[in-house]
């Protein structure tokens, strides 16, 4: 079975990109080397304004080019109408990928429900005025859409929210590790949920947590000692 081509009764998903940078060809990368490693025939597709740079994101990657398709448009909007040039070659995608800019996260989502995909987006906007005071993101907004059609949205995939989160939960797990008695995190971040921080109850046996206030959401975070 060929990781492109797939078989007639395992034909390979379909992964759309929107945009590729740096954190969007590491994403793309990333998907490959998981659905190389479960046996998962997998194709991409992205879309770009400047296919050269695009091509060039992947230049560490050049044994994917083969399950990799380019396609350049003169702009994002008319696709995320299912419109334009390449709105065709969107049919059967299984996931839509946004490593644009934040401002295409809900259109993609909407995209998304309409072609029966799942979304992941890259580019997050932490600091509008509004998700500094609701500690909410746009993308929420679709939350009954999605259910409805039985489709996922990952929001806030990228580098920061993302894969920091991911990085600093693993450092507390090591330090935890360590059975140190003494142990202070501090939170000083503009923005944060409260679902996203540690708790205290999650440093059992160590003395100290406290995570400062966060002044832009206007919210106090938990203090323990």
């Amino acid at each position: 079975m060929s990781p492109t081509t797939g078989s007639p009764s395992n034909p390979p998903l379909t992964i759309v990109f929107f945009g590729l940078g740096a954190v969007g060809s590491s994403m793309l990368i990333c998907l490959a080397e998981l659905a190389e490693r479960d046996g998962i025939p997998v194709r991409f597709k992205v879309f770009s304004i400047d296919p050269a740079s695009a091509r060039d994101a992947l230049y560490h990657a050049e044994r994917l080019m083969k399950r990799v398709e380019i396609i350049g448009v003169p702009s994002f909007e008319p696709l995320l109408a299912l419109e334009g040039p390449g709105a065709d070659k969107l049919a059967g995608a299984s996931l839509l990928v946004n490593a644009a800019i934040p401002q295409f996260n809900c259109p993609i989502i909407e995209l998304g429900i309409r072609l029966g995909a799942h979304t992941l987006d890259l580019a997050s906007d932490m600091y509008n005025p509004e998700t500094a005071s609701s500690l909410t993101f746009n993308q929420y907004a679709h939350d009954a859409a999605l259910r409805e059609h039985g489709a996922a949205a990952l929001t806030n995939m990228g580098v920061s929210p993302g894969i920091t989160n991911f990085l600093i939960g693993d450092l507390i797990c090591r330090v935890s590790s360590e059975h140190r008695k003494e142990l202070e995190i501090e939170s000083s971040t503009s923005i944060c949920s409260k679902t996203s921080m540690p708790t205290p109850s999650s440093f059992r046996g160590h003395r100290r947590w406290r995570s400062t206030s966060c002044r832009r959401a206007r919210c106090n975070c938990a203090t323990g000692e």
